[in-house]
């Protein structure tokens, strides 16, 4: 078995706490993309039927801004 010497740990520990930094910040992101498309979802399907022309109209306006957050996220 060939141990590798030729890095010394503390930077292998740099690197891998920034992999692990890189990799934290993704999946955070992940999760709040997915969370405000839930919460989309969610309130869409909460507006009655019955609902004024200006509030479905206002509620697609919020819905299709909600989305392009969790889009650029």
């Amino acid at each position: 078995m060939h141990i590798e010497t030729s890095t010394p740990a503390s930077t292998l520990i740099q690197e891998s706490v920034q992999q692990i930094a890189i990799l934290r910040e993704d999946a955070n992101e992940a999760h709040i993309a997915e969370h405000i498309r839930g919460l989309v979802a969610a309130t869409m399907g909460h507006l009655s039927t019955n609902t004024s022309d200006a509030t479905q109209k206002n509620a697609e306006q919020w819905q299709g801004w909600a989305l392009d957050v969790a889009n650029g996220i």
